[in-house]
């Protein structure tokens, strides 16, 4: 059975910045932004998303969706995918922008709702 695993990683950070402007740290960029935030010299956004990686190449019927509004985000797994490594699959499938994620998803449930009915 084919399973996709979403990534959302399309949020504001609102919370993040309002929080982080309280803080006596310089912020790492003018507009920052909590998935891009470096942690350990690592964008946060990658933590979880290597990981999801690392899941899905134990699971060949699994893949991934990433769902961003961040070109930053879709070029550095874009640049990923290029560079994998030891014939290891890379299992993004593909990636959406939100508006189009949610486009596709409501498709979805509107099939769903006239197959019932």
């Amino acid at each position: 059975m084919k399973i996709k695993l979403i990534y959302l990683a399309a949020g504001n950070s609102r919370r993040f910045n309002s929080q982080r402007m309280q803080n006596t740290e310089p912020p790492q960029s003018e507009a920052e932004n909590k998935l891009l935030y470096l942690l350990d010299e690592k964008p946060m956004f990658r933590y979880l998303f290597d990981r999801l990686v690392k899941v899905c190449q134990r699971h060949p019927e699994w893949e991934m969706i990433v769902v961003t509004q961040y070109p930053e985000i879709e070029h550095q797994v874009k640049a990923l995918q290029e560079n994998e490594q030891q014939g290891e699959r890379f299992p993004v499938q593909e990636m959406l922008m939100p508006m189009h994620f949610l486009w596709r998803i409501s498709l979805i449930l509107q099939k769903k709702a006239w197959k019932d009915s």
